[in-house]
């Protein structure tokens, strides 16, 4: 998901997982099933902040739900934060992109953003 604010986006739900006791780890490498929770917005122009608080509501209701206490995060710094929450037996991923960034396949991010 490309945000106007990826600081203050990345640095909000961080602060979150910290409030929430939610241990915050290396990225994690996995081949299995996963669950895109960006797959539904447009890759090629920056997300809204409606759009951005919705899908960072989905993070913060699978780590609820599912009493997740760790997560996985991996940076491409300045540019990307990717977050995956193991919940149910599939990894649940989210990709903060940069909006200045080019889009990101999902090809690309595969090779390049985790």
């Amino acid at each position: 998901m490309r945000c106007g604010d990826l600081g203050r986006a990345w640095r909000d739900l961080r602060d979150w997982f910290a409030e929430a006791d939610v241990l915050v780890l290396p990225r994690l490498e996995y081949a299995g099933p996963t669950a895109r929770l960006d797959a539904d917005l447009d890759p090629t122009r920056p997300a809204t902040p409606t759009e951005v608080a919705a899908t960072v509501a989905q993070v913060r209701e699978l780590v609820r739900r599912f009493d997740v206490r760790a997560v996985y995060v991996g940076h491409a710094a300045p540019d990307a934060v990717t977050v995956r929450v193991v919940a149910g037996g599939v990894v649940h991923e989210l990709t903060l992109v940069a909006a200045g960034h080019p889009a990101v396949t999902d090809d690309e991010a595969a090779t390049t953003l985790r």
